[in-house]
């Protein structure tokens, strides 16, 4: 016999099934491009240099956004 941790809702489904859709959409869509246009701008001779810098900081602008953005936990506790 199957234990069931926990069972959805039928608006956790909902949620689950449209993150999904968003996630597909976007990796199919406009989510590589930053990736391409990074690989390709570059001169042949410095491309594998270039890409590494705009990978670092395209890593690097999104741990600052990530850390000090207001979160709402904050916000709620703050009483804003």
């Amino acid at each position: 016999m199957t234990k069931r941790l926990f069972i959805l809702s039928s608006a956790g489904k909902s949620l689950i099934a449209f993150s999904a859709i968003f996630v597909a959409g976007f990796a199919s869509t406009i989510g590589p491009v930053a990736w391409v246009v990074a690989a390709e701008i570059f001169p042949q001779r410095l491309a594998a240099k270039c890409v590494t810098l705009a990978t670092a900081a395209n890593w690097g602008t999104n741990t600052v956004i990530s850390e000090f953005r207001a979160r709402p936990v904050d916000l709620e506790l703050s009483g804003r």
